[in-house]
């Protein structure tokens, strides 16, 4: 019989996960992780965690997406911060309401194809 993990315990994990890993791309791969977990859309979001809502999502940062927010005046910084993820998923959040993070891959490819 197969041993499930109550959904409180995988979310204290990532939370001391947060806390104790400071680095960057670890917060990124997380922030992922809850999107694939909580969305429901294309192949890449599972959406299985039916629980959480997806305007709780924060836009997972990495150096495109924090360019070009800037670029666009979404943030006042470039920095990997909470803070600035923050803002940048209110930002989103007036585009798109019900699902900030789906403006997260239009800020990370117009960065990685060089558009801005």
């Amino acid at each position: 019989m197969p041993t499930f993990i109550p959904i409180s315990d995988v979310c204290m994990l990532l939370i001391l996960l947060l806390t104790v890993w400071r680095m960057p791309y670890v917060r990124k791969k997380l922030n992922m992780f809850l999107r694939w977990m909580i969305r429901k859309g294309p192949e890449v979001d599972f959406g299985i965690w039916e629980r959480f809502d997806c305007r709780d999502l924060i836009v997972p940062l990495d150096t495109h997406v924090c360019r070009v927010a800037y670029a666009l005046g979404l943030t006042e910084t470039e920095t990997f911060s909470l803070k600035n993820a923050r803002r940048i998923t209110e930002a989103l959040a007036e585009a798109f309401p019900d699902d900030p993070c789906l403006g997260d891959f239009a800020l990370f490819g117009s960065g990685v194809s060089g558009v801005l």
